[in-house]
């Protein structure tokens, strides 16, 4: 069967910019790299690895794509650098139980189904050190990806933009709450917006949670 994510990452747009989010540069911040190892969940092209490597941090990647796990081990190997990294779904954290002080989900948690984005919150939490950090962002229900077929509570195949055809979860202040109430204390959240613009000139709405969390 196709995988949708070795069709997304073969096209450049999706790999051609390494830098690394503000938003993850100014929390990693207050991790040091001597206090252990950082999981990058559906880490892509490697923007955040190469970032974090470059940095002194020891880096583990998962992601669905073959295709994007091959392109972020081309990326760290041009700054002589290295990572982990594993084909797995972001529900199933691989790594014989390695211990995080840090993970990332950066635009990764959306593309699951509800129960199987419960579920890798709790993988996530059960492999993070006591007290690790956790950066998250979610689509909130005023992102344009909230379009197309409902299959779902909140759940949507897009029918829009560059990742048209691929699944999308959207969440209000209850369910990101829910979410990672009784594993994580949500130390900061905010929420950022821009508009996307279609070729055709269509002009659309991107709004999204920006979560810095803790493991309880």
């Amino acid at each position: 069967m196709t995988n949708i994510w070795d069709e997304i990452f073969s096209d450049e747009r999706f790999c051609s910019d390494l830098n690394p989010r503000k938003f993850v540069k100014d929390n990693m911040a207050k991790v040091l790299p001597s206090d252990g190892t950082v999981l990058d969940i559906g880490c892509g092209c490697g923007r955040h690895l190469v970032y974090l490597a470059a940095n002194g941090y020891r880096v583990y990647g998962i992601d669905l794509s073959d295709v994007a796990l091959a392109k972020a081990d081309e990326n760290l190997r041009k700054f002589g650098l290295s990572a982990v990294l594993q084909k797995s779904p972001m529900w199933e954290i691989p790594f014989d139980r390695t211990l995080f002080a840090a993970a990332l989900a950066i635009n990764v948690l959306n593309h699951g189904r509800p129960n199987e984005i419960v579920k890798a919150v709790s993988a996530i939490s059960e492999r993070l050190l006591p007290g690790g950090l956790f950066l998250i962002t979610l689509l909130t229900v005023n992102d344009y990806r909230a379009c197309g077929q409902q299959i779902g509570p909140h759940t949507f195949v897009c029918d829009k933009g560059a990742e048209k055809g691929v699944l999308h979860t959207v969440f209000d202040e209850q369910s990101t709450a829910g979410l990672l109430k009784g594993k994580f204390e949500i130390e900061a959240k905010e929420v950022a917006s821009g508009e996307v613009i279609l070729p055709t000139g269509e002009q659309l709405n991107h709004e999204f949670f920006r979560i810095r969390a803790v493991k309880r």
